[in-house]
């Protein structure tokens, strides 16, 4: 911004560098024109203008942000020139009645609610609020970016995309809603300055076995798939671990889910979220089979791990020979051992 001129107003018409004289400019002396004098500065410095013009100023602000109903108030009340986006685990917290479709709007937004804030101190303060607790932050941030909906049928592999809805459906002390939180702090404590959340996440995951032994005493909840759900998420805690004891703890999570596969018979197979969680517990109990080397009693319980296969699937071939693989692994180590012993 050019820096307002200080001359005269006969010089500011004439276009013409004045000496600032006092009372009148030596320019306006040697032509014999009337000096029209000097404006006060204090005329040069901005004040608050009328309602009318801020009313207006904020109504075209208004479309640069997306709102939602929630956030509605919160922005009318404050005024800046700065608008940012926080991501708050308000939604997650909110439980509903019932089981939702996936892709319904309401799970989504039970997800992740955004906030617009336009002002530093409201989002300071915001921040400083007591009512959002780490584990809940940390849930935000580990859904975020590894627990995201999917978008098609073809796209879902895994248990994590069923895991957002079936959270935002549990209580507060549930054994799920405790096994989230302790895979979200043991995946966010991995990063170079979050360390200190290690001892949070092994708390927790101490809590989530206590709730889980509890759970398992109940013929109805052993059964159920937010059970099956947490014992999942307990072996991705250990995989996410990988100390000298996660190996060994992760098989014993994977046998338990594989126990509770067994137990829950083809009504697994109904939903897609069951589909979903048999099949992740399928390949778990697959890849530790191939780890020992042998066919673990889950494998040899006669159980048709093939039940959801069709014969013109190609990941059903694929399946049906990695469950073969186990076996063909154990007869290779005898017949090894008999040529040794010969």
């Amino acid at each position: 911004m050019v820096k307002p001129s200080r001359g005269c107003g006969t010089c500011k018409k004439r276009k013409i560098k004045c000496d600032e004289g006092r009372p009148t400019c030596t320019q306006c002396q040697k032509s014999s024109r009337t000096c029209l004098g000097y404006k006060d500065e204090a005329d040069y410095i901005f004040r608050n203008q009328t309602e009318k013009v801020t009313s207006k100023v904020t109504k075209a602000r208004k479309p640069r942000a997306s709102r939602s109903p929630d956030s509605t108030s919160k922005d009318t009340a404050l005024s800046g020139q700065h608008a940012f986006v926080i991501e708050t685990p308000t939604g997650l917290a909110t439980a509903s009645n019932g089981p939702q479709p996936v892709n319904s709007p309401g799970n989504q937004l039970a997800i992740m609610q955004r906030a617009y804030l336009t002002d530093f101190d409201a989002m300071t303060t915001i921040c400083q609020s007591p009512a959002i607790s780490i584990e809940e932050e940390v849930v935000n941030v580990y859904f975020r970016n590894f627990a995201r909906l999917y978008r098609t049928q073809d796209t879902v592999r895994g248990f994590l995309p069923f895991l957002a809805p079936m959270y935002g459906a549990s209580s507060k002390d549930s054994l799920l809603r405790t096994a989230t939180h302790a895979a979200a702090l043991c995946a966010i404590s991995q990063l170079p300055d979050q360390k200190h959340l290690q001892y949070r996440a092994a708390d927790t995951y101490g809590k989530a076995m206590r709730i889980a032994a509890h759970a398992l005493q109940d013929p109805i909840q052993s059964r159920s798939d937010e059970t099956l759900q947490a014992t999942l998420l307990l072996c991705l805690y250990e995989s996410i671990k990988a100390t000298d004891n996660s190996i060994t703890a992760w098989s014993n999570h994977v046998e338990g889910a594989s126990a509770i596969v067994q137990s829950r018979g083809l009504q697994q197979l109904e939903t897609e979220q069951s589909l979903a969680l048999f099949r992740a517990a399928r390949t778990h109990m697959l890849i530790n089979c191939i780890r020992q080397g042998k066919p673990t009693k889950q494998l040899e319980a006669g159980m048709n791990w093939l039940c959801d296969t069709t014969e013109d699937d190609p990941l059903a071939y694929l399946t049906h020979c990695t469950i073969e693989l186990p076996s063909l692994m154990e007869k290779t180590r005898r017949v090894c051992e008999r040529q040794r012993i010969w």
